[in-house]
């Protein structure tokens, strides 16, 4: 009897105690499942994507990715790989509900005698749910976690669905998360493609990616490989002699390369900057979306390297002497004028020293480089090409103060035409002719034409006394390069979701801001800076195409700028330091920025057939006397073919030479005729 009553009390206890335990873990797991993703968290879970960024032509720019995640389906990935990772991580897969207690067990046991952890009882579910939802610390709790998870995702999902999220969810190391983006970033190509050898390394991987990382600890990873051709061989997953010539066989894998990061980072970083306004950093850390942009790789590519280049080549030429606190910087911004489209840029000359984007963040006084906006003004209110300006020393009282303006040289030229001022780029004159039209004429052209920092109407805004920036001349001279439509700049052309909706589209921007014909009678005359004006040092350079431009060059040799543009492309060069300094003694625009534009403008075009700008029917051909700018008479000396808007060429003869009888080109023969012009 007392044995029966101390077995019942025996038995009552120990349910008691049972009960005790199993409501206090059954507690445990109620709270921490609280804690933890629902089922329908678990079906919904998206891993972060790869936002990918394609230049013009469908070529991959760059990429944005916290977690470099490309995804593969499991009928793309090879048996080899799948069979293979299933032998070294979890043979069992197949069979057990999501936990192996005999893998647990064994490797309990085994790093018990190792006295340190050299096995992992984790099932595939098991890494996966660690690795889409929870940290990798070891504790008791963090596994109790990944215990209700794995349940969770083995109820969810069948052991292929659960088989492929793991091989495109698991760390490979080096950034990558899944098989495709370790295969791409190891290999340069897809894991669809990869051979015995480089799949026995990717599968590898997981177990340990910092120990095997193949790129910074090359015999790790080899003998790791070695292993896993031996798991292959033991399972006969894998031909017998493919394995033991894999084994032989080096790792074949370049030292880490950077995938697209070193083309373009100043424009990268400025399409980065106009997307996280737009939708947040989420969308390219994320979001794995498709974003389209206006970049000719190719032009980005030149870009970058006649920058650094040539700037280092004109320090050695000029004997620059470089300054570490203050050191000489370059911007580059190149579009089509036709359209807007930037196609290239350059903030600086290292990015990974300076992040600041000189190209279109920097304000920096453009000297000559505004002129054309005050000949524009000129042109458009009815001034000729053949216009007198003189070009001698000027004195201006402007409230209380003395202006005294002069020109880069020192010297006077006197009497000279308009087309010259501009060609020569002479100070004197153009402050003249700011005087006959006004300054505040000049910045309602220039605003409309595209400038907008607000300008000053004061006298010395005809040499550039405004601060502006490198992308705003480049727009404003645009205007004048395509016929007179202002374009705004843009530089992402679409913006494609996950699932193929348009999230963005660019809605081109094109207004007719000034008469074709006083745009390409501007054009006229900024050709003439880039044949015989201070731009001519293109042509020496071997630059022949049809082209205009302006130089500019700020008091103190500060800024040297140069902007120029051909029927198809635009582009504009900025050389300085970031703390306005001296560059050096004769450190113009002709010197510092025209070898800069000149190497980009040949590269950038060498395959474009080459194009003429279109003459509009408004403008009419006519021979004057180079002196007088009327027609000419027996006594003219020099002749010259001059555009001019038709209603104002010259009605009456050359009133400065003797001879007044009109000149009739028919009494010359052919040869003299030629020489005449």
């Amino acid at each position: 009897m007392i044995n029966r009553k101390i077995i019942l009390y025996v038995f009552i206890a120990v349910l008691g105690i049972y009960l005790l335990v199993a409501g206090f873990f059954m507690g445990i797991l109620t709270t921490l499942k609280k804690t933890l993703p629902a089922v329908e968290a678990v079906q919904e879970y998206k891993s972060p994507l790869v936002t990918y960024v394609y230049d013009e032509n469908g070529e991959v720019l760059t990429e944005f990715y916290n977690e470099l995640r490309i995804p593969v389906e499991l009928e793309d990935i090879p048996e080899l790989v799948k069979k293979t990772t299933i032998a070294v991580e979890d043979r069992k897969f197949y069979s057990h509900w999501g936990i192996n207690p005999f893998a647990i067990f064994r490797a309990f046991i085994a790093n018990v005698l190792a006295r340190r952890t050299v096995q992992g009882g984790s099932t595939i579910t098991q890494q996966l749910a660690r690795s889409m939802f929870l940290s990798l610390e070891r504790t008791y709790m963090r596994k109790l976690k990944e215990l209700i998870l794995t349940w969770t995702i083995e109820r969810t999902y069948s052991k292929n669905e659960i088989l492929n999220m793991y091989l495109n969810e698991i760390y490979y190391g080096n950034g990558c998360y899944g098989i495709e983006a370790a295969s791409r970033k190891l290999f340069d190509k897809s894991v669809k493609v990869s051979n015995l050898s480089e799949c026995a390394l990717l599968v590898g991987l997981p177990r340990s990616p910092i120990y095997y990382d193949p790129l910074k600890r090359p015999e790790n990873a080899l003998r790791r490989r070695a292993v896993i051709l031996g798991v292959m061989e033991e399972t006969g997953v894998g031909d017998k002699i493919e394995i033991v010539r894999a084994k032989n066989s080096p790792l074949g894998i370049e030292p880490d390369r950077q995938r697209y990061s070193k083309i373009g980072p100043y424009l990268v970083e400025e399409i980065k900057k106009q997307i996280g306004e737009r939708f947040g950093s989420e969308i390219f850390y994320r979001g794995g979306a498709f974003v389209y942009t206006c970049v000719d790789k190719k032009i980005q590519q030149i870009a970058d390297e006649v920058v650094v280049r040539k700037i280092e080549e004109l320090e050695e030429l000029w004997e620059i002497v470089p300054d570490s606190t203050n050191p000489l910087q370059v911007a580059l911004f190149a579009m089509d004028p036709r359209t807007g489209r930037i196609k290239a840029m350059v903030g600086g000359r290292n990015f990974g020293v300076s992040q600041f984007n000189r190209a279109v963040q920097a304000y920096r006084q453009p000297g000559s480089a505004f002129k054309p906006f005050v000949y524009t003004t000129a042109i458009d209110e009815g001034y000729t090409t053949t216009y007198k300006l003189l070009d001698q020393p000027i004195v201006i009282e402007v409230q209380d103060t003395i202006y005294s303006p002069s020109n880069y040289d020192s010297t006077f030229r006197g009497e000279m035409t308009l087309r010259d001022a501009l060609a020569f780029s002479r100070n004197l004159a153009s402050v003249r002719l700011i005087l006959d039209v006004g300054p505040e004429d000049v910045v309602s052209h220039a605003k409309r034409m595209g400038i907008e920092t607000k300008l000053l109407p004061v006298i010395s805004l005809a040499l550039g006394s405004n601060s502006l920036t490198l992308q705003e001349l480049v727009t404003g001279y645009a205007t004048i390069a395509n016929g007179g439509y202002r374009v705004k700049p843009y530089t992402i052309d679409r913006i494609i979701g996950q699932n193929d909706e348009v999230l963005y589209e660019a809605k081109p921007y094109k207004e007719r801001v000034l008469r074709e014909e006083t745009a390409y009678l501007m054009t006229s005359l900024l050709e003439s800076v880039a044949d015989y004006g201070t731009g001519a040092g293109m042509r020496w350079r071997g630059f022949l195409r049809p082209a205009a431009g302006k130089t500019g060059t700020t008091n103190e040799w500060r800024d040297a700028w140069f902007i120029g543009f051909t029927p198809e492309l635009i582009c504009g060069v900025w050389v300085g330091r970031d703390e306005p300094d001296t560059i050096m003694k004769g450190g113009s625009g002709a010197a510092l920025a025209l070898p800069i534009w000149t190497e980009f403008m040949k590269r950038a075009l060498s395959d474009e057939t080459v194009s003429n700008f279109i003459m509009p029917s408004g403008i009419v051909k006519c021979t004057v006397c180079k002196e007088s700018g009327l027609l000419p008479v027996e006594g003219c000396k020099e002749l010259v073919e001059e555009l001019f808007i038709k209603g104002t060429e010259p009605k009456t003869t050359c009133d400065i030479h003797s001879n007044k009888k009109e000149f009739d080109f028919r009494r010359l023969d052919a040869e003299t005729r030629e020489k005449r012009l």
